[in-house]
């Protein structure tokens, strides 16, 4: 997944197998299973696995569109 953020929305990822790494806000942390991960409107964020990983994505807000994405390098 490219490094990135929404405009208008908050996401919420928890993680339901596998492992990984997320980057919050500049942030590196390992995740596994149970893991929730918060990314408020605005937070640049990313995940990368270390093995097969599955998440349930949730996204809150006024207006959820494919077009609030923000990438970065």
């Amino acid at each position: 997944m490219n490094y990135h953020s929404h405009n208008c929305l908050d996401e919420f990822w928890v993680v339901i197998s596998g492992s990984g790494t997320t980057i919050v806000g500049g942030s590196k942390k390992e995740i596994m299973v149970g893991d929730v991960i918060t990314m408020k409107a605005g937070m640049k964020h990313t995940v990368i696995n270390k093995t097969e990983l599955q998440i349930i994505e949730v996204q809150l807000g006024k207006e959820i569109s494919v077009s609030d994405k923000n990438e970065y390098e």
